[in-house]
Order: C-alpha cells, then sequence, then structure tokens
C-alpha cells in the first residue's frame, strides 16, 4: 500500500488548484512548512467538508465564478480527495497584521 501526504483546503481554493491557466492556484499559503521530505512528492489534495465561503477574500467570487461556473457553492465537491500534485517547494510564511 502506498501512503500520499495530504493537504486539506477549503473550497473554491482546492478545485483553483485543477484550474485552466491563468486562473489556476499555483501557491498555497500555511503558517508552518510542510515536512522537507515531502518536496517533489506526490501530495493528495482534499477537499474539506465546509460549504465554500469567499468572503474576506477580494476578487475570489470573481475568479471562482470564471474558473468553476456560476454555481461552483453547490456543485465542487467537499469531503474527499480530489486531485493530486507534485510539491516543488515549501516555504515558511509569516503573518502580517491587515
Amino acid at each position: 500500500m502506498t501512503v500520499v501526504p495530504c493537504i486539506s483546503l477549503h473550497q473554491p481554493f482546492a478545485s483553483l488548484i485543477f484550474a485552466p491557466a491563468p486562473l489556476r492556484k499555483v501557491h498555497e499559503t500555511r503558517g508552518f512548512s510542510f515536512p522537507p521530505k515531502h518536496q517533489g512528492c506526490t501530495v493528495a489534495i482534499h477537499a474539506a467538508a465546509k460549504p465554500p465561503e469567499t468572503r474576506g477574500f477580494p476578487g475570489l467570487h470573481a475568479v471562482a465564478c470564471e474558473a468553476l461556473g456560476a454555481d461552483y457553492r453547490y456543485s465542487l465537491p467537499r469531503g474527499a480527495v480530489i486531485g493530486t500534485v507534485r510539491l516543488d517547494g515549501c516555504f515558511r510564511v509569516e503573518w502580517g497584521e491587515p
């Protein structure tokens, strides 16, 4: 059995990773570093079960509508692994004050 590391993301962020360019999400920010041993490896993307939320992210709703369809809030998968990506690098992000 092969074990694949997994990152959980809320929608629409999870699905935007697989959206067509130029609307594709290419970076994921976290306040901690993903273990270096996983760099260059395949990582599963899990869409959290929480309903999609775009408040607090200016412009996200418009991007999600264009990339995923106007009904994305109801049509995106939740609570499931939706695909895999290769983790090219991982850098700690320091959170600043808004």
